[in-house]
């Protein structure tokens, strides 16, 4: 390697696979023309407003990166090597996109190092970031690059690549400044549209949320255990539960009832596999907006549905007559990593394949996002539930409508997707009050400090986070 100058780059998309079989690199960045010719003023006209934010990577990455320049390919599917080279031709437009990527480099001289050795003469892997300048020891790299012998590379080909488990998942910084973390609102669970009424919160004040029905997901509701031990259909039908809705349709509540178990956030749901890891599918628009809103590894879901208190009777359970429906948070899932089923991974591991969006992956602009091991920052799970209701989980402004949220100080002027009119934004004593959209499902804002701090606080300070297992 020359020494002159580094460029890290992002290969997760692509793969690193990828990468050695075309001696090229491929990047993203959510924009889908040719940029051939374009300063970093030209490419941000032409930006939606929400792509703005990676219009400096690809200008480097189009105009500043330079033959001969030195290259590092990180990818979060590798924790133990990198790919190292240079950059061998200019900027290179494809039109058929490999895995999302339009925008390429070719590279020469590829071969792979281990990460460590390369932290240790002082150069910093940022993984999270999709496209970063690194500063270099040049005398240091040179030394361990000229003494690196070019062996096999640790990366399995495409036909034998082994199934990626937990233990080889990338940990999440939090100090990471390479890239702003993002937030996302997902709303999931059974309401009047999907499901056909609430979820229920238990007379002990245990939150159990009931998975949407999908008939031929092969997972019955009889299936599902829920947190008080009984099945999802035993507890449904002890609500008089007698039917579910789904796109507009009622189907009978029956044995054979199906359900789609998404998020998917609890061990003792469903029988697992060993390896098990909480996950997350996403398709459709749904899928798309997350994609163009650049949701990656390491960004935080909090998961919210609608719930409504019940009590007992001498017949059984009921939802608490005179009680309200009420937005509440139930779990929360930080980004480990990012699949595309059916294309990747090759092979789906055993313990992953009964997920929905998995199962049942020809779904449009399909996605699964698998949880980080730990919560970036803390000795925490990077997903779980919290087990009970409290006031810190609550969405909704008391005595109001389900839309009407009440939310910490830390969102007063943030975008937050689907809510950009300033009429769904009033400040108040308590932070601000928000008008939520009706329908949609996943609520994406960048995170300041103080979005983050109150989200990772929430998780640690919430009596009974994270104790389902």
């Amino acid at each position: 390697m020359s020494g002159r100058r580094a460029w890290i780059v992002r290969g997760t998309d692509t793969s690193l696979d990828w990468v050695l079989e075309n001696n090229a690199v491929a990047i993203n960045c959510h924009v889908t023309y040719d940029v051939t010719g374009l300063d970093h003023e030209a490419i941000a006209a032409r930006c939606q407003a929400g792509d703005r934010r990676y219009v400096t990577e690809l200008a480097r990455f189009v105009n500043e990166m330079a033959v001969g320049d030195d290259v590092v390919v990180v990818s979060s599917a590798d924790r133990s090597s990198v790919l190292v080279g240079q950059v061998a031709g200019e900027y290179v437009y494809m039109s058929e996109a490999v895995n999302g990527c339009h925008h390429r480099r070719e590279l020469t001289s590829l071969r792979p190092i281990p990460r460590q050795a390369v932290r240790d003469v002082g150069i910093r892997l940022p993984g999270l970031a999709v496209l970063a300048v690194a500063p270099l020891d040049a005398v240091g790299l040179s030394s361990l690059l000229n003494g690196t012998t070019a062996t096999k590379p640790a990366i399995a080909s495409s036909s034998s690549r082994r199934p990626r488990l937990p233990a080889q998942r990338p940990q999440v910084a939090v100090d990471d400044s390479t890239r702003t973390r993002r937030l996302i609102f997902s709303r999931k669970g059974f309401d009047s549209g999907s499901g056909g009424c609430p979820s229920p919160i238990l007379p002990d004040g245990e939150l159990a949320s009931l998975p949407i029905p999908e008939p031929g997901s092969g997972v019955r509701y009889a299936d599902v255990r829920t947190p008080i031990g009984v099945t999802a259909l035993e507890l449904m039908r002890q609500l008089g539960l007698q039917r579910v809705r789904r796109s507009g349709a009622w189907y009978p509540l029956t044995e054979k009832a199906e359900a789609h178990v998404d998020p998917d956030l609890t061990e003792a749901a469903l029988p697992r596999k060993p390896g098990w890891t909480p996950m997350f599918g996403q398709a459709a628009e749904s899928a798309s907006h997350l994609r163009t809103q650049g949701v990656e590894v390491g960004d935080l879901f909090l998961f919210f549905g609608l719930f409504r208190p019940t009590e007992r009777t001498p017949r059984g359970l009921r939802f608490r007559p005179g009680s309200s429906a009420f937005h509440a948070i139930y779990g929360w899932m930080e980004v480990g990593e990012i699949w595309h089923p059916p294309a990747q991974p090759d092979p789906v591991p055993e313990w992953a394949r009964r997920h929905p969006h998995v199962a049942m992956p020809d779904r449009q602009s399909n996605v699964v996002y698998v949880a980080a091991p730990k919560l970036g920052g803390l000795d925490a799970p990077g997903a779980g539930t919290f087990s009970h209701v409290d006031e810190a989980l609550r969405l909704t402004r008391l005595h109001a409508t389900p839309t009407q949220w009440c939310l910490p100080a830390a969102f007063r002027n943030v975008d937050l997707s689907f809510h950009a009119s300033p009429d769904r934004w009033e400040a108040c004593d308590r932070g601000v009050h928000l008008r939520a959209v009706s329908r949609g499902q996943e609520f994406v804002t960048t995170m300041n400090r103080e979005i983050e701090q109150w989200a990772r606080s929430l998780i640690a300070s919430v009596p009974g986070a994270g104790e389902r297992k």
